[in-house]
């Protein structure tokens, strides 16, 4: 699982990242957010060499920003899709692809949360240690999300075994749900 950190200006206007959100669109990363669903349009790179019977990638990662304030430091933490990397094989796919595709999104959604819960639940922390004790943190919660994910694909088959795929878009939204937002 890829995690990007980068440090944020407390500073930085709030109302930037409300127009970044609204004009994603235009870029080529998506932030996850509970009213967009992915679109065969997101996916817009360069298809792999085949492997198996893959017919289209998810690229996503996670990125947290950190400030400190008032002597706390705050982390955010977002799911980012990444369109040029993401692929789609298009006269091989088929509604159910996109499903399964949308579902490694929203688990990558569920480990962003996990992730903001423990990088926020940090205690005395300072700017001279953050980025250690920060790395533990993000270290755990990638090698469990990439376990997830990789459990994911084994048990739907990559979304062809359509009673695994439902189980696993109904265990996915508990999983967000019980996360918050």
């Amino acid at each position: 699982m890829n995690i990007i950190n980068t440090k944020k200006a407390t500073l930085i206007p709030y109302l930037l990242f409300s127009v970044f959100c609204n004009a994603q669109k235009k870029y080529d990363t998506i932030h996850w957010r509970p009213d967009y669903k992915l679109t065969w349009d997101d996916f817009q790179g360069k298809p792999a060499p085949p492997k198996k019977a893959s017919v289209a990638a998810c690229n996503s990662h996670l990125s947290y920003t950190y400030t400190f304030s008032g002597g706390k430091c705050v982390f955010t933490v977002h799911a980012i899709f990444n369109r040029k990397l993401s692929w789609v094989i298009k006269d091989r796919v088929y509604d159910w692809n996109l499903i399964h595709e949308q579902g490694h999104f929203d688990l990558r959604e569920c480990y962003a949360r996990e992730l903001s819960t423990g990088l926020n639940s940090l205690k005395n922390i300072n700017y001279n240690t953050i980025q250690q004790i920060s790395q533990k943190i993000c270290d755990s919660v990638g090698i469990e999300g990439s376990k997830m994910q990789e459990k994911y694909d084994n048990e739907t088959s990559h979304g062809t075994n359509d009673k695994k795929q439902e189980e696993w878009n109904k265990k996915i939204q508990l999983m967000l749900r019980k996360r918050g937002n």
